[in-house]
């Protein structure tokens, strides 16, 4: 699954997609890749977490050489479809 974002990285608030019409948000924990507006890309994993999800981000470098660290957050479906980062994740 990949899932896009017009950010270079994520934050609370940061909004992502699903690309190419990918399947429906699944019930049980996903491989998914993050690609970021500056091209820059990352592993992650998509996972059910209450009333939203938890997505778990590999360490990753940006486009302009910045290194971001492994990070979890939780993320809300919006009413477009979309997936919005609500808070970092302790878990």
């Amino acid at each position: 699954m990949s899932l896009t974002t017009d950010r270079t990285h994520l934050f609370r608030g940061a909004r992502l997609r699903l690309r190419d019409a990918a399947p429906a948000l699944s019930a049980s924990p996903c491989a998914a890749v993050v690609l970021f507006s500056d091209g820059a890309r990352a592993e992650a994993e998509l996972a059910p977490d209450g009333t939203g999800f938890r997505l778990r981000v590999q360490p990753y470098r940006t486009a302009a050489g910045t290194d971001i660290a492994a990070t979890a957050w939780q993320l809300a479906s919006d009413a477009d479809g979309a997936l919005r980062v609500t808070a970092r994740s302790t878990s």
